[in-house]
């Protein structure tokens, strides 16, 4: 609860920071604070309760709907985006396509979050970097368990979200905020 009291608090200054965006910022920041943690959460649970497996309707099904409440409660638009994307609905507006493009495949260590103001809409793109855990699933295809390999199969035709290793960037999670 504490973290929580001084993570809003570091945003709400935040938000003072960037004035003329009336919260815009800190909404930007909330929202993907909120859709990370979420995501990240229901993902571990999904592994601890029955293994990745298990874990693949969490990206598939329970991610777009997290954004959808992430983004109706914070007034915002926010997704995730990738070069190599596994679900085809992920690839974020032309800013954050833009951004991905100008950063090819490489390591995401050195990338910072970015922050800018599109007319009245504020932006915010966070670099997503593969963990360890994530090449359970993100990895090499031949390393995967058979259950795995076909339950990504089922629901992603056109999987291109593979062969990455820990420390690669994976893409963005990004969020469009309207200056109210």
């Amino acid at each position: 609860m504490k973290h929580r009291f001084l993570l809003v608090l570091a945003l709400l200054s935040l938000g003072s920071c960037n004035k003329g965006d009336n919260g815009a910022s800190a909404r930007a920041e909330l929202a993907a604070n909120e859709f990370a943690q979420t995501l990240r959460a229901r993902l571990q649970a999904a592994m601890a309760q029955g293994g990745p497996v298990n874990a693949v309707s969490v990206c598939s099904e329970q991610a777009p709907a997290v954004a959808r409440e992430v983004s109706a409660r914070h007034h915002v638009s926010i997704g995730r985006a990738s070069l190599r994307a596994r679900n085809a609905s992920n690839s974020g507006p032309a800013w954050v396509q833009q951004w991905l493009f100008a950063q090819g495949e490489r390591a995401a260590q050195g990338l910072s979050p970015v922050r800018s103001r599109e007319g009245d809409t504020v932006r915010l793109l966070r670099p997503l970097a593969v963990e360890g855990v994530c090449v359970t699933c993100h990895g090499a295809r031949d390393a995967m368990q058979p259950a795995l390999r076909e339950a990504l199969s089922a629901r992603y035709r056109s999987d291109r979200a593979v062969d990455y290793r820990a420390g690669d960037l994976r893409g963005a999670l990004w969020v469009e905020a309207p200056v109210r």
